[in-house]
């Protein structure tokens, strides 16, 4: 029987990092690269429409917080 997880510890994805266009490389190459962003860019889009929160290493951006999310809130009354 399979069990669900616990929803007790939040969960956070780490994005892979992913380089910047390089636009001295060959077009074919810089094609690549920006798809590669794009990619990453619609994987962001879609982890904040399931709610789940993420970090990109590469820019050190974050996900938008959440302001519903009670969860680790220190001052719950």
């Amino acid at each position: 029987m399979a069990t669900t997880p616990t929803p007790s510890q939040s969960k956070i994805v780490y994005l892979p990092l992913v380089d910047a266009v390089d636009t001295g490389a060959p077009r074919e190459w810089q094609l690549m690269q920006q798809t590669e962003i794009n990619l990453l860019y619609r994987v962001k889009r879609a982890l904040d429409r399931a709610g789940v929160e993420w970090i990109d290493t590469r820019t050190g951006e974050t996900s938008p917080v959440k302001t519903d999310n009670a969860e680790g809130c220190d001052n719950a009354q």
